[in-house]
């Protein structure tokens, strides 16, 4: 994987796990996030979400390369675009141009979430195939090929 795609996933696995564990925050919150040192984006987005909670809603949308172009179609129709992008890594070759979009998405003042149908280890990638069942133990045993998908 290139330099540019890990430094990308873990910057969307971030922004994924605050949007998640914020949406069920109390009404009291505390103020710090349980990371001893949060980025100044992590931040940034910390301090948004708690800002408008209870005051706002913010909606959302799944991107996917087949079909209709949702956000092309939620923008024509509302004349705004959903804060929240849905992205999928479904098809590895494919990933690092989503994490393109949610690199853009991101700078454009947007919030981007990424899903992973990763196929259950040594049977391929893709959404059958995340479906798949495995003896998750041969992940864990050098040698398999599970343990090489893993």
């Amino acid at each position: 994987m290139s330099k540019f795609f890990c430094a990308a996933m873990k910057i969307i696995a971030l922004l994924g796990f605050l949007l998640t564990f914020s949406l069920a925050l109390p009404a009291q919150m505390n103020d710090t996030l349980s990371t001893p040192v949060p980025s100044p984006e992590a931040r940034a987005l910390f301090r948004y979400l708690s800002s408008i909670k209870g005051k706002e809603i913010l909606s959302g949308q799944m991107d996917s390369n087949w079909g209709i172009d949702e956000i092309k179609y939620i923008t024509g129709i509302t004349g705004k675009k959903p804060a929240i992008l849905g992205l999928d890594f479904i098809n590895e070759k494919e990933n690092e141009a989503e994490a393109s979009k949610a690199i853009e998405w991101w700078k454009a003042g947007g919030i981007p979430t990424i899903m992973w149908h990763w196929g259950a280890p040594g049977t391929g990638n893709g959404y059958n195939n995340s479906k798949n069942q495995i003896d998750i133990n041969k992940c864990f045993e050098e040698g398999t090929p599970e343990h090489t998908a893993f």
